[in-house]
């Protein structure tokens, strides 16, 4: 997940959380910790320990103190579980603004939905990546 609000930035922040899919339920279930609220996959700039095996998830850019001077801010995350939501926040007093949650269309019948691929077996190439900076303006881009 590319996330271009930082769940650790001073003005607006968006903490992704992630759903269940290792239950029988048709809709599979935000992940919640002790407290009975969604389980956060970072928190003031760390990944969460998410406690359970079945859960793993790592922060691989993370907005931090190296990367402060540089005015474009944003994360990367991944889970071996799909992401169910997000929680947007403003300020250091965590004042809550609201909650986006992720809908997945199982039966692939509504196209504006995401397709839940969460049963599909997937055979991923390997890949290699080469990246040309030319000029400051230019780039290209190798996949083979």
């Amino acid at each position: 997940m590319y996330n271009e609000i930082p769940h650790n930035d001073i003005k607006f922040q968006a903490s992704p959380f992630i759903g269940d899919i290792n239950n029988d339920d048709q809709h599979f279930r935000i992940v919640l910790n002790d407290k009975n609220e969604p389980l956060y996959l970072a928190k003031d700039g760390k990944l969460q320990d998410l406690n359970n095996p079945d859960y793993i998830s790592s922060l691989l850019v993370e907005n931090n103190q190296k990367v402060s001077d540089n005015p474009y801010k944003y994360e990367i995350y991944e889970s071996n579980q799909p992401f169910k939501g997000i929680k947007f926040s403003y300020g250091k007093s965590d004042n809550l603004c609201g909650f986006v949650i992720i809908r997945y269309d199982k039966l692939n019948k509504i196209k504006e939905l995401p397709k839940d691929m969460t049963n599909e077996m997937q055979n991923l190439a390997k890949a290699r990546l080469g990246i040309d900076f030319g000029s400051k303006f230019i780039c290209s881009l190798l996949v083979r």
